[in-house]
C-alpha cells in the first residue's frame, strides 16, 4: 500500500493528475503489459487472495452484517476467474486514447476529429465487494486515469492485499506508480474527506448498497456516478409468452454476486390469463422466490404478500418479485418511468406496435424487448465491452459503467 507520510491530500491528488497525464502519453502496449502482469499475479496468488478474504469473513462473523453483504463479501474461485476474464477482455481491446475521425458542424471549419482523453483522477469508494478495486484499477489503467481507492472496514485484509499487489507491479514497470493510491480502511482518511472537500478529483465512483451510494452522492462536491441495481420492471403484455416471462425473470436474477439487472417488479393488464399467472407463481416459488402483489392480486391469490406503496420504488436485492395490475401499456410506461431504477426495464410481447410504443415511451437507459436483462461484467459483443455496473436515467452518464465512462473528448478543429 502506498506510503505518503504525512499525507497531504491536495499534493497527492496533484501528483495523481500528473501521473494520469503521463499515462495518457504512454503507449497502449505498455499499459497492456501492466494488465498482463496483474493477470499473472492474480493467478499466482489465487490462494493468498482467498486467504485474505477468509480473514475478512472471520472478522465480520460476529457482527450484525446482512446476508446480502456477506454474499458480496465472500470471494470464490469462480468470481476470481471472472476478474481474470475481465482483464483479458480489456487487454484485447484497442487503445481507447486515440484521435478519432468526425465532422465539425460549422461551415467555417474543415473536416476534423476529436481526441479522446482520460477523465484524470478517479476516486473509487466501495463496500463489501472485494474485487471492485481490481476491476476499477484495470479500467483506469486501460483508459489512462489515476485511481484513488478506499474500501470499508469489512474488507480490510483483501483491500490491503490488492493495494500492495498493484504497488509492486507498478513500481517495477514503466508506468508512473503515482497513478494509484490505496487508502487504508481506518479513519485516518474517510470517504467524506475525499468527497466533501474542495479537491481536484474528476470523478467519484461509489459501489455498494443503495444506502451507501446515496450517502456518497448527497455529500460529494465533485461529479459522481450513481450506480443502481435491482428494482427493474418487466411489462407482460397479454400477447407475450408466459414461458419467456418466466425465463427472463429467472435469468435476470443470475448474478455473481450482484444481480444488477434483476427483474423485481412485473406489470400486467386486467385481461391477463390468471391460470397462466398461477403457473408462473408456482414455478417461481419452486425456485425459491418470495412473491408479492398489489391489493387486487393479493385478494385473488392469498399466498401473495401485499406490497407496501414505498416498495414500488425500492430494490429488494434478493429473490423477491412483486406483481401489479395496470390498465394499459400506456399506464405501465408511466409507472415504470416514475418508479423503476431506470437502468434496465423490459417488455414481453408479440405485438410490434406495443414494442414500438414501449421503446418510444420508456426513459430507462437500457430497454429490453423479449430479451433477458441479465447483467454480466463480461460481454463478448462486437466491441468487446466490459462493464463494472449500471447507471440509471438520473446519473451524469447512462448505461453500462465501461470504458467510455472514464473518457472525455477534446475536439480538434482545423481551419481552411
Amino acid at each position: 500500500m502506498n506510503d505518503f507520510q504525512p499525507l497531504n491530500l491536495k499534493d497527492l491528488i496533484d501528483r495523481a493528475h500528473q501521473a494520469s497525464a503521463n499515462l495518457a502519453q504512454t503507449p497502449v502496449q505498455a499499459r497492456n503489459l501492466v494488465l498482463k502482469e496483474l493477470l499473472s499475479t492474480l493467478q499466482a496468488q489465487k490462494d493468498t487472495i482467498l486467504e485474505a478474504n477468509t480473514l475478512d469473513l472471520e472478522t465480520v462473523r460476529d457482527l450484525a452484517v446482512a446476508d446480502l453483504a456477506l454474499q458480496w463479501l465472500k470471494l470464490t474461485p469462480e468470481r476470481l476467474s471472472i476478474v481474470r476474464q475481465f482483464i483479458e477482455l480489456l487487454i484485447g481491446l484497442p487503445d481507447p486514447l486515440q484521435i478519432r475521425s468526425g465532422t465539425v458542424a460549422n461551415s467555417l471549419y474543415s473536416l476534423s476529429g476529436f481526441r479522446v482523453l482520460p477523465q484524470g483522477v478517479v476516486c473509487g469508494l466501495y463496500e463489501f465487494l472485494p474485487e471492485f478495486p481490481i476491476l476499477l484499477a484495470s479500467l483506469c489503467l486501460k483508459t489512462g486515469n489515476s485511481l484513488l481507492i478506499r474500501g470499508n472496514a469489512e474488507n480490510t485484509h483483501t483491500h490491503q492485499l490488492w493495494g500492495n499487489m498493484l504497488d509492486t507491479i507498478l513500481k517495477k514497470g514503466t508506468i508512473d506508480p503515482q497513478c494509484f493510491y490505496s487508502f487504508a480502511s481506518d479513519r485516518s482518511v474517510t470517504s467524506k474527506d475525499l468527497i466533501a472537500s474542495d479537491l481536484p478529483i474528476n470523478l467519484v465512483v461509489p459501489y455498494g448498497r443503495p444506502s451507501f451510494i446515496q450517502d456518497i452522492v448527497k455529500q460529494r462536491t465533485v461529479p459522481a456516478l450513481t450506480p443502481v441495481m435491482g428494482n427493474c420492471y418487466l411489462f407482460w403484455s397479454t400477447s407475450g409468452s408466459s414461458d419467456l416471462v418466466r425465463s427472463i425473470i429467472l435469468d435476470s436474477h443470475t448474478g455473481l454476486p450482484d444481480a444488477v439487472n434483476a427483474i423485481e417488479k412485473v406489470l400486467i393488464t386486467p385481461n391477463i390469463n390468471f391460470s397462466l399467472l398461477n403457473v408462473l407463481f408456482n414455478h417461481l416459488r419452486e425456485k425459491g422466490f418470495v412473491l408479492k402483489g398489489d391489493e387486487t392480486l393479493a385478494a385473488e391469490f392469498p399466498d401473495l404478500t401485499m406490497v407496501e406503496s414505498s416498495e414500488w420504488s425500492q430494490p429488494y436485492l434478493n429473490k423477491t418479485v412483486a406483481f401489479k395490475i395496470v390498465d394499459s401499456i400506456s399506464e405501465g410506461i408511466q409507472w415504470i418511468n416514475c418508479h423503476s431504477s431506470g437502468h434496465a426495464d423490459g417488455l414481453v410481447t408479440e405485438a410490434y406496435r406495443e414494442s414500438q410504443q414501449f421503446i418510444s415511451g420508456i426513459t430507462s437507459s437500457t430497454i429490453f424487448v423479449n430479451a433477458s436483462s441479465r447483467f454480466s461484467r463480461l460481454t463478448s459483443g462486437p466491441s468487446g465491452t466490459v462493464a463494472l455496473g449500471m447507471l440509471g436515467r438520473k446519473s451524469i452518464h447512462q448505461g453500462a459503467i465501461g470504458i467510455e465512462t472514464f473518457l472525455k473528448r477534446s475536439q480538434i478543429v482545423q481551419g481552411f
